[in-house]
């Protein structure tokens, strides 16, 4: 049997051991340094990717022990994963690693999207189809309609993107236009 320990169990503590052998009983006191597991944040059930977390989706646990991954590649705070969105399946009790989720994807592929060309203090805008998926400041490459150019766009929100030539002005002038010559 083992005996000991006490408040606030993390530290210095004493535990007493009792061996039974062939001579009989034995009490053993140990000295030991008690650390707590560090706690992080996993899924309470199965989620699948692309599943934006809310609160009742997370749950704390004590790190697993026999990782290749350390507490600090994981989340100690929920707040800082609400809201985002998985980029693999989790199942039940799977820790949560930072590089596994991301901002929400907001444009998919095959979006029709508007697209703003900004160019010193002018911006031209016309409308695209997404060809990649992306996030709020994503670099996503998008078909710029009805020519079918590809560019490189930043995703600034929802079906909208956009792409910067030669900097930027503070005030741009808009100029709508149904295409880009």
């Amino acid at each position: 049997g083992v005996a000991g320990g006490q408040p606030p169990w993390e530290g210095k503590q004493e535990f007493t051991f009792l061996l039974k052998g062939s001579s009989g009983e034995m009490s053993v006191i140990i000295p030991a340094i008690v650390k707590l597991p560090e706690m992080v944040v996993a899924a309470n059930r199965p989620l699948a990717k692309g599943y934006v977390l809310r609160e009742d989706d997370l749950v704390w646990i004590p790190m697993p022990r026999g990782l290749n991954y350390g507490p600090e590649d994981c989340f100690a705070q929920t707040e800082l994963l609400v809201g985002q969105q998985l980029r693999r399946a989790m199942s039940t009790q799977q820790v949560i690693r930072l590089n596994e989720v991301g901002p929400p994807t907001i444009i998919h592929v095959g979006d029709l999207v508007g697209i703003g060309v900004v160019s010193g203090g002018v911006t031209v805008e016309t409308n695209g189809r997404a060809i990649e998926s992306g996030a709020i400041d994503d670099l996503i490459q998008v078909e710029v309609q009805p020519h079918r150019k590809r560019v490189l766009a930043r995703v600034t929100g929802d079906r909208t993107v956009e792409v910067i030539s030669n900097g930027t002005a503070h005030s741009p002038q808009t100029i709508r236009t149904s295409g880009i010559g």
